[in-house]
């Protein structure tokens, strides 16, 4: 009896435990609930601070902390730095103006434009077109005169695209068969060169020789031609004071002769050096359009000056 009573004791602690472990079971979801329960209060604390946080304070904030790991302390200073749909402050447009030099932007040229003495004058900042050279090719005449230049050394004309003054080289800027300018040749591009100066319109050097073949092995008259136009570009850039990246050279031996013939004289000619000034480019006026009215006529539309123009009726020859 004692022993089945034991067995029967036995029996009930193990349901007992059974019954304890299945409570505790029951309660696990509780952890996993409040688990949610302090995620959910987390969000909606987040949520309230971002509504209700002041954007001009943190704006501000944000620039006091410097460039120091920050990015949103940069500053855009220059409007074609920002990013698209994005404006420069106003505040750090900065004013350029300083002394009697003042500088200011024009977005349509894309570029900046200036004067040194405050009276709006070009100095050597603005291009000149075709019909504004004709007073520069006036006073470089005057200029080679003061200078004593002989007139037959040199001529000065303006054409469609730009002043182009010819310098004979022989005995002039170059001694015969030599890239090596003269003394006489300096003072030429020195009487030239405050002219060139005071403009900003691009400059090219071209080289020319006649049609004699030269003496020295693996050296024709491409390389001549070349190499004094670099010759003189150099004694710009480098003794006159104008700007390198207005200067170009170029050489064309002697296939653009002024003179055809085989003179001597005509020979001499066509050895050569032209500075070309090159004129501002202008955009041409749009054409005006006809129409043809029931009588024959043609009927021009004004043009951008407002003026009209009417032709006169067409002759038809009779069949």
């Amino acid at each position: 009896m004692s022993g089945h009573g034991g067995g029967g004791g036995g029996k009930k602690k193990r349901r007992g435990g059974h019954g304890g472990g299945g409570g505790h079971g029951d309660a696990r979801f509780l952890v996993t609930y409040a688990d949610l329960l302090t995620v959910l209060m987390a969000l909606f604390l987040v949520l309230w601070v971002l509504a209700t946080i002041d954007l001009n304070k943190f704006k501000k904030f944000t620039q006091g902390l410097g460039d120091f790991g920050n990015p949103a302390a940069s500053v855009v200073t220059d409007p074609a730095d920002a990013s698209p749909g994005e404006t420069a402050p106003s505040e750090t447009v900065a004013d350029l103006t300083a002394g009697d030099t003042t500088v200011t932007s024009d977005p349509a040229a894309g570029g900046a434009t200036g004067s040194t003495d405050g009276t709006g004058g070009a100095g050597g900042d603005s291009e000149l077109t075709t019909g504004e050279l004709q007073g520069v090719a006036k006073r470089l005449e005057a200029q080679l005169s003061g200078a004593q230049v002989p007139a037959s050394a040199t001529t000065i004309r303006v054409e469609a695209r730009g002043l182009v003054v010819t310098v004979q080289t022989d005995g002039v800027l170059f001694p015969s068969g030599s890239a090596a300018m003269t003394g006489g040749g300096k003072d030429i591009i020195a009487a030239l060169a405050p002219e060139f100066r005071g403009i900003a319109n691009k400059i090219i050097i071209e080289g020319h020789t006649d049609k004699r073949p030269l003496a020295r092995v693996g050296y024709d008259n491409w390389n001549l031609s070349a190499d004094r136009a670099i010759s003189v570009l150099r004694t710009m850039a480098n003794d006159m004071g104008i700007p390198p990246e207005r200067l170009a050279a170029t050489g064309y031996g002697e296939f653009h002769p002024v003179d055809t013939g085989d003179s001597e004289e005509a020979l001499a000619k066509n050895r050569r050096v032209e500075i070309v000034v090159l004129a501002k480019a202008t955009t041409p006026a749009p054409p005006t359009t006809a129409t043809t009215t029931a009588d024959g006529a043609a009927a021009v539309e004004p043009g951008p000056s407002g003026t009209t123009a009417v032709a006169e009726p067409a002759t038809t020859a009779a069949g």
